[in-house]
This record gives structure tokens, C-alpha cells and sequence, in this order.
């Protein structure tokens, strides 16, 4: 093994710390928790703004039904996508911690 690649002391001693293993591993669980539950609110928020789409069907369905609907319609969708904007920040910082747990913790421990 070429000792520039190789993992430093403090390194190898910390990965064979039973302590930090478990607690490492229980975090990386988590984290991929949390992915999951970020995900499922995403695409809640994404199934709800197709839903209102439907008040177009419905729109352009009547002829009874005001135009003022076109833009209810156009508010529920920014208002969805604000939403989903904010939400997608929030997942896009924890998608980040999994690959990196992923680099340097589990490599360095499986080598």
C-alpha cells in the first residue's frame, strides 16, 4: 500500500473504536431517514400541485365557472413550488452527508 494514500494513525485507531463505529453507523441510519422522509414530502408537494390541476379540467369543462379561476389556480401552483423549493434545499443538504459518510467513514473502515 503507498503510504501517501494511506489513512493517518489517528484514523485507523478511531475506526477500530467500537463507540465510534456504532455511533457512526446509527447516524448514517439516520441520515438515510431523513433522505427518505424529505423525499416522501417532496413528492407529497409535487402530488398536490398536480391535483389542483384538475381545476383546469373543470374550467375549461363549465362554461359557468369564472375566469378568476385560471388565477387561483396559478397561486396554489407558486405557493406549491415555494414549498417545494424550501423542502428540496433542505434535502439537497442532507443528500450531500450520505455519499460523504459513505467516502469517509466506510472506505477507510473497510480498508
Amino acid at each position: 500500500m503507498d503510504p501517501s494514500t494511506a489513512p493517518d494513525a489517528s484514523a485507523s485507531t478511531l475506526m477500530r473504536d467500537q463507540n465510534y463505529v456504532t455511533a457512526m453507523s446509527h447516524f448514517y441510519r439516520g441520515e438515510l431517514g431523513r433522505i427518505m422522509i424529505w423525499r416522501q414530502r417532496l413528492d407529497a408537494t409535487t402530488t398536490w400541485a398536480i391535483t389542483t390541476s384538475t381545476i383546469f379540467t373543470v374550467a375549461f369543462t363549465l362554461r359557468e365557472v369564472p375566469h378568476l379561476i385560471f388565477f387561483f389556480k396559478l397561486a396554489i401552483v407558486a405557493v406549491m413550488l415555494w414549498i417545494e423549493a424550501r423542502r428540496y434545499r433542505f434535502y439537497d443538504a442532507f443528500r450531500a452527508r450520505v455519499p460523504m459518510l459513505e467516502a469517509h467513514f466506510f472506505v477507510p473502515m473497510l480498508m
